[in-house]
């Protein structure tokens, strides 16, 4: 095949430019597969075509013919100029326009649609309980667990629970705790979680059905969930039993009756829910006592004081007539008291005070027995903190959780402190007392007791009181039982010194008129004396203006007579100093140990009673609740 020169050259031409474009192309393309560019854009340029003049017929720019080497050929004279190869930027056709490209990017996407808020969190409360096979007797203390459980996803604060029902059934507050819908603070229960307690249940009556009680929690002031639970319960109707024992002195120390033990004519009484009276008996001459054909529930039994200063250490119980006999042989215990052995005294380092003073009080504690006491403590003011009793007192050594040890033979001597507070004024006096030795809060019968007495002053006052025979024991003071003609004697209970002397009237009153305010101590001169083992030992009053301080009643029993002391020459006066106007008191913090005794009600005393304690407590700087409780009074 024949090539003109001219065509041959451009055809050449053509051939070199398109393989030096393609070497510049794959090197541009292999920089921009190792480098990213330092611009952030690259421009990529496509494979340019020949000139478009001489542009061969459709040429296949991967594979190119392949032509024949042209051998140099004679160049015309006249030069003979190629055509440059144009700049891809310059090429008039085919070149496409240069395209910019972007560092390789996440491709774009459309917005999620935004979600709905999510429910607040919150705590869900439910509660369950369960409770044991039973049946159970009426009166008989059964354990309940109770779970409460926070199923949301938030936790559950300020949570409280209850158990109640229609039919007698009830769960004692304090068995609640914190969750205690009556005094506690409240719990969290944190999300997810579950709050398992136990508490003591009871049904202390029967009204022909069990009963179903109702668990409930509250979070803050809202109800938020209950449970039924339905209590298993032996009707009382559906047998009898006997309730019985022994009364008796354990001089061996065997635990048990011997010949000679026994006490003969103890009074020993029975109750209980539904029962429309107590029922009472006395100990036959050999101790024994007997209730039978009992209904099946649970009895209250309380034993009358014991004469020889014995003490019945469970003569307040609570016993089981179950049917098959559990109670049919008692063992009501008399041991020595425990003040046998350990004597106590209490007395304020001053006799007189000033509101708001801070007071000591010095208590000497001697072992007089063959052996260590250990454990002593002070369990004092039981009236609950109210009259002329210390306020925010600390008890020193003596304070529960604390104790001391009064060796055998040794005497020991501790402090305690406290305020005098704005009611003292009306009272004309401060007092304190208490009760010593181990467990004293659980069962101080038998303890020593002490009580100190302080005046604070105040004006002139008057005193009355009455006296009588209580020939029924009831506690009331009806006219048959009215004592005229008795001499009565009015001790300064900080002096010792007697102040006022004079005789009952026709109903046994009498009236100590314009003396200084204060403690006394009664004295009987006739042949007469206390009924009431407390007015013996620690039978303080206060003259003052407060309103309890009005007639006093007293009970008295025929004994041989005492002597009457002379008169005292003059009447001592007892220095009042800067008088205090009574006022409004601010809140005071009650004493360091209170405790409140549930064998108040065992005691067999109708309410008009409980009132006639009270009166006599308050009055009495508080020894009287301790004597009620604790030392039935032997009538």
């Amino acid at each position: 095949m024949i090539v003109s020169a001219r065509l041959a050259a451009r055809r050449s031409l053509a051939l070199v430019a398109a393989v030096a474009l393609t070497a510049t192309l794959a090197g541009t393309a292999h920089a921009s597969e190792t480098e990213a560019p330092e611009t952030g854009t690259s421009v990529v340029e496509t494979t340019p075509a020949p000139a478009a003049e001489d542009q061969p017929p459709a040429p296949e720019p991967a594979a190119p013919a392949p032509v024949e080497p042209a051998a140099p050929a004679p160049v015309d004279p006249e030069p003979v100029t190629a055509e440059p190869v144009a700049p891809a930027a310059e090429s008039p056709v085919d070149t496409p326009a240069p395209v910019e490209s972007t560092p390789v990017t996440p491709a774009e996407t459309a917005p999620e649609p935004t979600p709905a808020p999510a429910a607040a969190a919150a705590a869900q409360l439910s509660i369950s309980a369960t409770v044991g096979a039973g049946p159970f007797l009426v009166g008989r203390q059964f354990p309940v667990v109770v779970t409460i459980t926070n199923s949301g996803d938030a936790d559950a604060t300020d949570v409280r629970a209850e158990g109640y029902s229609s039919g007698y059934f009830s769960v004692d507050s304090n068995d609640w705790g914190q969750l205690s819908t009556w005094n506690g603070a409240g719990v969290t229960v944190a999300a997810g979680q579950n709050l398992v307690v136990t508490v003591d249940g009871s049904v202390s009556g029967w009204n022909g059905a069990a009963p179903v009680a109702v668990f409930a929690v509250r979070q803050g002031q809202n109800q938020v969930g209950t449970f039924q639970l339905p209590i298993p319960v032996k009707a009382p109707d559906s047998g009898t039993d006997t309730v019985g024992g022994t009364v008796f002195a354990d001089r061996d120390g065997n635990g048990f009756p011997g010949a000679g033990e026994g006490f003969a004519g103890i009074k020993v009484s029975l109750y209980a829910s539904g029962m429309p009276d107590t029922k009472s008996t006395t100990t036959d001459a050999s101790g024994r006592f007997q209730f039978p054909n009992l209904p099946i529930q649970v009895y209250s039994i309380s034993v009358d004081s014991v004469p020889g200063g014995w003490v019945i250490a469970n003569r307040y119980a609570q016993v089981e007539a179950d049917g098959e006999g559990s109670a049919a042989n008692l063992l009501m215990r008399g041991v020595r008291p425990l003040s046998d052995k350990l004597t106590a005294s209490m007395r304020f380092t001053k006799d007189l005070y000033q509101v708001g003073d801070r007071a000591e009080i010095v208590v000497t504690l001697t072992n007089k027995g063959s052996q260590d006491i250990t454990g002593v403590i002070a369990g004092c003011d039981r009236s609950g903190g109210e009259g002329p009793e210390l306020r925010d007192v600390d008890l020193g050594e003596l304070e529960w959780g604390h104790g001391v040890t009064v060796a055998a033979g040794q005497t020991r001597t501790f402090s305690i402190t406290g305020s005098i507070s704005d009611e003292t004024v009306e009272w004309g006096g401060v007092a304190y007392d208490c009760d010593f030795g181990p467990n004293v809060l659980e069962s101080p019968e038998g303890f020593p007791m002490a009580s100190a007495v302080a005046r604070v002053p105040a004006p002139n006052t008057d005193l009355a009181l009455e006296f009588h025979q209580d020939l029924d024991d009831d506690w009331h003071n009806s006219d048959d039982e009215l004592l005229p003609g008795i001499a009565i004697g009015l001790r300064d209970a900080i002096t010792g010194e007697v102040v006022r002397k004079g005789s009952t009237g026709a109903r046994g009153e009498i009236t100590f008129s314009d003396i200084p305010a204060g403690p006394y101590r009664i004295e009987i001169y006739s042949d007469w004396t206390f009924a009431d083992t407390f007015w013996r030992d620690f039978g303080t009053v206060f003259a003052g203006s407060c309103e309890r301080c009005g007639a006093i009643s007293v009970r008295l029993i025929p004994t041989p007579g005492n002597p009457v002391p002379p008169t005292p020459d003059t009447n001592p006066v007892v220095p009042v100093v800067n008088p205090v106007t009574p006022t409004t008191p601010a809140p005071q913090a009650r004493a360091a140990i209170t405790t409140t005794d549930s064998t108040l009600a065992d005691t067999g005393a109708n309410v008009t009673t409980l009132t006639l304690f009270a009166l006599l407590t308050l009055l009495a700087g508080a020894t009287l609740t301790l004597t009620t409780r604790k030392r039935r009074p032997t009538a």
